[in-house]
């Protein structure tokens, strides 16, 4: 996953954690709004109202107790009320009705109250306006008396109805406490897990970044400081994960190029002492063997001398040889690479060696069913390189022993791999086989090896050693023994490298 996906999930999750506390808060500031705003004004409402009609009924009371004026019409010894008596008798109950009508249409009235409360109420008021109006119009004693009774039990079903009203208040009140709690618990849980992403978005931030940078940065320092095989730990995919491998690439390709670059400066400065010395060396080599010859020749057949003369001859051979391949070895090399039969140009070059392993009772075998049909390469160069390597592995394994001969190719890429039954190679001298002039068989030059990795550098390649237990038993046989490989590509241009790296890529190894 990508710098880029982490972080869109990571701001993600904290958007999401983010909008669900949003979210939450407004569900509490509704909830708040619903559980308690809205009862306490249907409360308040009610009690309004409420108290209004008992103002009224008050004011009934009162109107119940206005003095008697003098007596009426003469044959009529009802006492008479003031003229405005009726009217404000039924302007009050007008407005005591409107109120009950105005505190049934509401909920809250009828919900806290109760229906039976309700329909008592207004039965009660209807006989007391009924007694009032019979004392009114008839100046009932008996009827001004149910009133005034009336009057003071409606005063007190109000009162209740009002007590009852203020007791659900106060649990309303203490349900809000309650309510005010859990979501005050809701909330403190909600900043918990804000809490909790801040924190995993600054851990993830360090596993993700600042960890991977201080890497890098230590990185720098040691390959400024010349440590060109410090690696840097690659843990992930991303693209600090992809710099990594890009910084651990530089370094080891800076490493390379210093090494070549190291091995040309040396290969130039034995080149020139090789020429200077084997310029020195040949005028005086050839007149010794002149004289040898010609002092053979002066001497007669049978004389033992003649015998001394013609080792004389035979060394001077042999020094002359091996300045040539000293010359050869740090000569650069002049590679015609062209396009070729692979499997037929390896079948000859092995038939070639198979008489010199039967010598040694070491059996040869080829195997180039995996060789591609055609690749680049510089025939004569590549099969002195494959003939360095197949002789020391027939030289390196005993007799009755085998050597396997294995061609392979994998995309752009071939090669050939040689396995012996030998002592194998030890770790520590696995790089230094090719260095010039390192051999550790007697009598050896150190040349050929050295040879190789120059061939296979040239032709774009690789040539590396493994032990056999190493390269997981390639062939199917067991025990000791060294695979050499050599891996080139299949096509190259002449002169792509100065020297063949030795030792395998990641993820190579000596079978394929």
């Amino acid at each position: 996953m990508t710098l880029q996906r982490k972080f869109a999930v990571l701001l993600a999750l904290l958007g999401l954690t983010v909008a669900a506390n949003l979210g939450a808060a407004v569900w509490v500031v509704n909830m708040l709004d619903r559980e308690q705003r809205e009862p306490i004004e249907g409360l308040t409402r009610v009690l309004s109202g409420l108290s209004r009609v008992k103002r009224s009924l008050w004011d009934q009371a009162e109107m119940l107790d206005l003095p008697v004026l003098e007596a009426g019409e003469e044959g009529d010894d009802r006492a008479a009320l003031p003229d405005d008596a009726v009217q404000r008798f039924e302007a009050s109950f007008e407005r005591v009705d409107r109120e009950i009508d105005h505190l049934e249409s509401g909920n809250s009235y009828v919900a806290r109250s109760g229906i039976s409360t309700t329909r008592n109420l207004r039965a009660r008021i209807e006989r007391t306006a009924a007694d009032v109006r019979a004392w009114l119009h008839d100046r009932d004693p008996d009827a001004r008396e149910r009133a005034r009774r009336n009057l003071y039990e409606l005063h007190e079903l109000i009162e209740r109805v009002e007590i009852r009203l203020l007791a659900d208040a106060r649990f309303a009140a203490e349900y809000g406490a309650d309510l005010r709690r859990r979501l005050s618990l809701v909330l403190g849980a909600s900043l918990v897990v804000v809490i909790l992403s801040g924190w995993l978005a600054v851990v993830l931030f360090r596993r993700w970044v600042l960890r991977p940078v201080g890497l890098l940065r230590v990185a720098a320092e040691e390959i400024g400081r010349g440590n060109f095989g410090h690696r840097v730990p690659e843990h992930a995919g991303d693209e600090l994960g992809l710099l990594s491998r890009e910084v651990n690439d530089m370094a080891e390709t800076i490493a390379r190029m210093q090494a070549e670059r190291i091995e040309r400066e040396r290969l130039a400065a034995v080149g020139e002492m090789a020429r200077s010395v084997a310029h020195n060396i040949r005028n005086p080599l050839g007149g010794i063997r002149s004289l040898a010859e010609l002092s053979a020749d002066e001497l007669p057949p049978d004389s033992p001398v003649r015998e001394h003369q013609a080792r004389i001859v035979r060394t001077v051979d042999r020094f002359s040889a091996w300045l040539n391949g000293l010359l050869h070895a740090t000569t650069p090399l002049d590679l015609h690479p062209v396009e070729g039969e692979v499997a037929a140009w390896l079948e000859g070059t092995v038939e070639a060696h198979r008489a010199m392993a039967q010598s040694r009772g070491v059996r040869v075998e080829l195997d180039a069913d995996a060789a591609p049909q055609r690749a680049v390469f510089d025939r004569q160069h590549l099969e002195q390189a494959v003939v360095a390597v197949l002789t020391n592995a027939i030289e390196a394994t005993p007799s009755g022993g085998r050597v396997q001969v294995r061609a392979f190719s994998d995309g752009s890429w071939w090669g050939v791999a040689v396995e012996d039954e030998g002592g194998g190679v030890p770790e520590e001298l696995r790089e230094r086989v090719f260095a010039p002039y390192f051999t550790t068989k007697p009598g050896g030059s150190g040349i050929g090896l050295a040879s190789v990795r120059r061939v296979v550098g040239q032709h774009g390649g690789r040539v590396w050693v493994e032990n056999r237990s190493a390269a997981s038993g390639a062939g199917g046989w067991t025990g000791p023994g060294a695979v050499f490989t050599l891996r080139l590509p299949l096509g190259v241009a002449a002169g792509s490298a100065s020297g063949g790296q030795t030792g395998p890529r990641h993820g190579e190894s000596a079978h394929h």
